[in-house]
């Protein structure tokens, strides 16, 4: 047996001088070392079978995904395999260009409407697999293509998920919406569809009440800022059902809404909602002129309330035009969250909600947004009686300015909850530009929270956690 040369037996017998001084510094051995543990986790990787490298990759992001065919020759192609969501979201851009079309220039928009749709049909004409957990594209695709090919694509992948969101930057109208392809159902089976969101998409109650007869596991329907949506009967024995949402759909006439296993109902638009049975319910979300009806007549006749357990309430006309004097509301025995976003007059409004509070006895969390549509005093005299919350362990109040009010409001809270344990307090009002623009929000309230109307409010706020309870954690934002 040879012996080994003096070079390597040198080498094996060198020690590492990072470990043996415990010092973090470069030497050759440990590039050695650790350029062998790469190559190692390389080879095992590549070792794998394809169908397990495609599940791997279906784990991630689409385009993540997709970035793996410039790794080498095999993982050229794999990613045509992916069976995750395939997720066209382009929302981002839709903001960079938000502004810039206030002026009526279009000349970016048609540009990346054209990229955008070259993205969409260049990665479905690729794809291979046979099936596809999701599609999901947002973007103003105007006309300038074939949206009926991706609806059609997304029937014959058996997708599970479907997500058309069609906002149009330049507000056209409504009629020029792009129309749900009722025909391609005839020929496809849907039943595999557990998801269906529709923003800005035109689609008849007679087409969705198809899907729901034909698709034994949809779970979730949300339609958006749909014309042609007039009415809608959700009913059926086998229904699964289990969330709703109706938003904003301004020729609605009526929508009755029978669902046993319903769970969730968010709804934005005209006063037809008639609830025929709805026995596991939890959640309810109303805004707009429906808010009226749920405080004027639901409440009063709703049996349902009683089992709510999160409620969102949000109102932008001033609360004192619903609200006009001492409220009886029935009692919310189960409600856990609930969330109140209105606009005020006058500051002294805010003592119009002590009611509901009231009237909710097993509130944990209360998120007031608050918007002011004058500065003026108000009366404090309505939340002088006394009342205890019982379950009441956090209040948010998102656009405070620091009134008298306020402040009364919310020293009444801390002195009368007895489990309060967290109060967040912002300043930052509460209507940005709306969920779609998130970015330019943030923007928004960064530039908000350098201004002088912020700092006094925050000074306030901070004044106000002096007055509270020690053991109560404040949150200052």
């Amino acid at each position: 047996m040879p012996k080994p040369s003096s070079s390597s037996s040198n080498f094996a017998m060198k020690k590492c001088y990072r470990q043996e001084n415990n010092v973090d510094a470069d030497c050759s051995c440990c590039h050695l070392k650790e350029k062998q543990e790469e190559t190692d986790a390389e080879d095992q990787i590549s070792r794998l079978p394809n169908d397990v490298l495609v599940l791997i990759l279906s784990h991630l992001p689409m385009k993540d995904a997709a970035k793996t065919n410039i790794l080498s020759r095999r993982w050229r192609y794999l990613w045509t395999f992916f069976t995750g969501t395939l997720d066209f979201d382009a929302s981002l851009t839709l903001e960079e260009l938000r502004f810039p079309l206030g002026s009526g220039n279009l000349n970016s928009l048609r540009e990346e409407r054209l990229r955008f749709v070259r993205w969409v049909d260049q990665v479905l004409g690729l794809h291979q697999a046979l099936t596809v957990d999701g599609l999901r594209i947002i973007f103003d695709v105007g006309y300038e293509c074939d949206v009926d090919n991706w609806v059609k694509f997304a029937l014959d992948k058996k997708v599970q998920k479907l997500e058309l969101d069609f906002t149009d930057l330049r507000m056209a109208d409504y009629s020029e919406l792009y129309a749900f392809p009722s025909h391609l159902f005839e020929n496809s089976n849907p039943s595999s569809l557990t998801a269906l969101h529709l923003k800005r998409v035109n689609v008849t109650g007679g087409t969705l009440e198809c899907l729901l007869s034909h698709c034994p596991f949809l779970e979730v329907l949300s339609v958006k800022n749909s014309s042609s949506l007039l009415s809608l009967n959700i009913w059926g024995p086998t229904l699964k059902l289990k969330y709703l949402e109706i938003w904003g759909c301004r020729n609605f006439e009526k929508l009755e809404i029978s669902a046993v296993n319903l769970l969730s109902f968010s709804y934005r638009g005209p006063e037809v909602v008639h609830f025929k049975h709805v026995p596991q319910l939890l959640e309810l979300s109303v805004a707009g002129s429906f808010f009226k009806v749920v405080v004027d007549k639901l409440f009063k006749h709703l049996s349902f309330l009683s089992q709510l357990k999160t409620l969102n309430l949000h109102f932008t006309g001033p609360l004192k035009l619903i609200m006009t004097g001492p409220q009886q509301f029935p009692e919310l025995n189960n409600l856990k969250y609930l969330e109140l976003k209105v606009s005020l007059l006058e500051f002294g409004d805010l003592f119009l909600l002590a009611p509901l509070l009231r009237a909710s006895p097993s509130l944990h969390k209360l998120t007031l947004l608050i918007c002011y549509a004058e500065m003026s005093s108000g009366d404090l005299q309505t939340l002088i009686d006394e009342h205890t919350y019982h379950c009441l362990k956090v209040v948010e109040f998102i656009g405070f300015v620091g009134s008298t009010a306020e402040v009364e409001f919310l020293l009444h809270l801390s002195k009368n909850s007895v489990s309060l344990e967290k109060m967040i307090i912002d300043p930052c009002r509460p209507y940005p530009l709306g969920e779609l623009f998130k970015s330019r929000s943030q923007i928004l309230k960064s530039k908000f929270r350098e201004t002088k109307e912020y700092l006094l409010a925050k000074e306030r706020a901070i004044e106000l956690q002096q007055k509270l309870p020690s053991d109560l954690e404040i949150v200052v934002l």
